[in-house]
Order: structure tokens, then sequence, then C-alpha cells
């Protein structure tokens, strides 16, 4: 956490890592960062959508994400949507 305010890293900061290890990450933010706000982006098209919609904006609008993490392979179906 204090590297992300030392660097003034804007959040949210997008990690991207391979399926296999997504928990792994997730897990170890947790244990390393315990006052980040970091969401898991992944699961089916409705899941997401359930996350975009309650967990990355407030009631007012402002981003409340710090670290998104999620894969390639959720990146690339979320990018060719349109």
């Amino acid at each position: 956490m204090c590297l992300l305010k030392e660097f003034q890293v804007a959040n949210p900061c997008l990690v991207i890592v391979p399926p296999p290890v997504l928990e792994q990450w997730s897990d170890a933010f947790q244990k390393l960062m315990p006052a980040a706000n970091v969401i898991v982006y992944a699961g089916s098209k409705e899941a997401r959508e359930i996350i975009q919609r309650y967990e990355f904006y407030n009631e007012d609008g402002v981003c409340m994400v710090q670290i998104a993490l999620t894969t390639f392979d959720t990146l690339n179906l979320v990018m060719h949507k349109h």
C-alpha cells in the first residue's frame, strides 16, 4: 500500500496474471496489503457485470478499486465484447 502512495500510482492498478495463479495473487495481496481494495475481476459475464456494478464505484461514482486483478483471457473477453 505504501508503494502505491509513494510512487503515486493512479487507481486502479491493473494486474494481469495467468489463470492458474489468480487466487494465489489474490491471497498474496490480502496478506501483503490488507488495507488495499483489491478485486478479482473474473468469472462469467454476469459475475463480471455484478463486480462492475457493485465493487468498482461507490454511490457518488468514485472509483473504489485500488488493484484490479484479472487474467488475459478475461481482459480479452471484455475488450472484444463490442
